[in-house]
Parts: C-alpha cells; structure tokens; sequence
C-alpha cells in the first residue's frame, strides 16, 4: 500500500512539474534569458516562392492575454546577450496575443540567445517557440530543414507549491506508519 501511495506522489509531482513548465508569469522587471546551442530536427517542409532559398531564425511568442497597460521587450541575439541584439521590439496592447518574428539569414548554426523583459503589468505567457529554416541546396520547389523546439520555463512559485505538498502528504504517511507501529507494539507487549 505505501509502494503504491509512494508511486501515485511521484506520478503527481511529474504532472505538477510539466504544468508548472507550461505557463510562466512575466511581471515588470523581469528578464527571462533563454540560450540554446543547438535545436532539434522537426522535418523538412515546402516553402513559399517568396522566401525559397532563404534561412531564418524564427520565434512565435503566445500569451494568455495582452490587455491596455501591460508590455514586454523582446530581443533576439546571435550568440548570446553580450552583444547587440540584431532583433528587438517592445510588444503592447492593443496588439494579437500571438506575436511571430521571422527574421532572415540568422542562427545558421543553430545557436543563438532570445531576451523577453516585462516592461509594465503582468504578462503570462503560454508558450514560446524558437526555431531555425535552413534551404536544402538543389531542391525542387524550394524545400528546406526546419528545426526547431518549445521553450520551457519552470515558473518557481508553482514548482514550490508543488514540493511543498509532495512533502506534505509524505510527512502524513510517515505519521501514520508511526502511529501504527507504535499501536502493533502495545498491543504485542
């Protein structure tokens, strides 16, 4: 029985975990960084007669909501934040909560840094995608490779909620198990 309640925790606490994974809050002054050295292959795919032979970095940013008073800075660097971003924009409404930046002949080698920093209000953001369009060289209709991968930031406040009642319920399995032992006990002697 405790095998079991133990498997069911840690079943609960890989859920919480993924969930707290799938959101993340913005609020003013916060800059969340993500750096990547490289990005899964997703496939390849046909392209438009306007971009063939184009490579792009591209990034999609969905969010909750964006209502009057709330923005964000976004910036796209090459390598990493240390230098100028080649890339950047300030995002407020009244503008569609999903936001897609396409930006030619960049992160060819599949390396590269985004920067959101909230600017006023509080945003929630449900997903972030980052990818790279690479041509395929002498394909006919103008294919190319496309990798790419969804951003995941844990958000620490529901990581830690998560913890806390995982150690919970752990501390009142313990108590039980005490109480028992201790009941087996008189009862034997």
């Amino acid at each position: 029985m405790q095998k079991q309640i133990i498997a069911i925790l840690a079943s609960l606490f890989t859920h919480l975990c993924c969930f707290a994974q799938s959101q993340f809050q913005l609020n003013v002054g916060d800059v969340v960084t993500y750096r990547f050295a490289t990005l899964p292959f997703v496939g390849n795919f046909s392209d438009s007669p306007q971009n063939r032979g184009t490579s792009a970095g591209q990034v999609t940013v969905f969010l909750q909501t964006l209502s009057a008073g709330q923005s964000f800075r976004y910036e796209m660097f090459e390598n990493d934040e240390t230098t100028a971003p080649f890339y950047s924009a300030t995002i407020s409404s009244p503008s569609p909560t999903t936001q897609g930046y396409f930006v030619p002949n960049v992160w060819q080698d599949l390396n590269g840094t985004i920067r959101l920093t909230g600017l006023s209000g509080s945003l929630l953001f449900n997903q972030i995608t980052v990818g790279v369009r690479l041509p395929i060289e002498q394909s006919p209709g103008g294919r190319y490779d496309l990798y790419s991968t969804i951003i995941t930031i844990p958000e620490p406040k529901t990581l830690s909620l998560g913890m806390i009642g995982c150690g919970a319920l752990c501390l009142l399995i313990r108590k039980k198990a005490v109480k028992k032992q201790n009941f087996h006990q008189t009862t034997a002697g």
